[in-house]
């Protein structure tokens, strides 16, 4: 047997620090949808290639229909995560991971309703409340998945080649509290959901960009 048999191919050592950047690229699409627009990006330091801390900023405004009767309802603000997960290493090329966010929306909502006689015969009163400076919290549970995109595979030592990474990521919110309002209470939260759902699940498409 060769020496060359013999010896043991020492692994690479581990990075002691990445950071990243990425985008939602799925709440992009609902900018041609009519009911809401969202924008989603953050940044993340990754540690020894499976501990990262991240920060995340969002804004949405939404006009979820049927949200009251005889109304339009709109809420607009931004929100923001902050959070720390696991990362592991399931092959060459793909990851899955485990983390925990904590998220605070600071929004607005607007509520125009109509009220019209019984009779008929007189125009529909239309009126328009708006309510400022409110806020919610909420939990997440996060599960993670993302894939190396490889953009020059004749020389897999490329520095492009661990540039950019695609994913997406499975959340579980829980609100912790936000602010109810009388008669009317809020209805959508930027970055949450309906005040109605105490816990609700949700589902990014992201990627992600290793400058360094």
């Amino acid at each position: 047997m060769s020496q060359s048999d013999t010896t043991e191919v020492e692994p690479l050592p581990k990075k002691f620090l990445q950071p990243f950047v990425y985008v939602d690229y799925g709440k992009l699409l609902t900018v041609w949808t009519d009911f809401e627009t969202k924008y989603e990006a953050g940044f993340g330091l990754l540690f020894f290639e499976h501990f990262e801390l991240t920060g995340e900023w969002g804004r949405g405004e939404l006009e979820p229909p049927g949200a009251y009767p005889n109304s339009d309802y709109k809420s607009t603000g931004n929100y923001f995560r902050v959070g720390f997960g696991h990362i592991w290493k399931f092959d060459l090329k793909n990851n899955i991971g485990l983390g925990a966010r904590y998220g605070i929306s600071n929004f607005e909502d607007q509520l125009t309703y109509r009220i019209e006689g019984s009779s008929g015969l007189s125009s529909p009163v239309i009126e328009s409340l708006t309510r400022e400076d409110l806020s919610a919290r909420w939990w997440e549970i996060a599960i993670i998945t993302d894939t190396k995109i490889s953009l020059n595979k004749e020389n897999p030592e490329s520095k492009l080649n661990n540039l950019f990474r695609v994913g997406a990521q499975i959340r579980y919110r829980v609100l912790i509290d936000y602010d109810k309002l009388s008669p009317i209470d809020a209805y959508s939260i930027p970055g949450y959901g309906r005040t109605i759902d105490k816990s609700i699940p949700a589902f990014n498409l992201y990627i992600k960009v290793y400058p360094f």
